[in-house]
């Protein structure tokens, strides 16, 4: 097994990531909730990038 996974090192494992474009846009929605009034789960529903994703990046900012 360890032999397997070595051969596959540099190989994205997983589910595809969300587009960058829209989670930068869903952040920066996610960061002006205060002055915008939209609510996470309208963010959700418009970007397409899960709250946790949200939650997740924004402590990164």
């Amino acid at each position: 097994m360890n032999e397997r996974t070595a051969e596959g090192q540099g190989k994205h494992m997983g589910r595809p990531g969300h587009p960058r474009k829209n989670l930068e846009r869903a952040l920066d929605l996610f960061g002006n909730r205060e002055e915008n009034k939209i609510s996470v789960n309208d963010i959700v529903k418009m970007t397409g990038v899960p709250s946790s994703t949200n939650y997740a990046n924004a402590k990164d900012r």
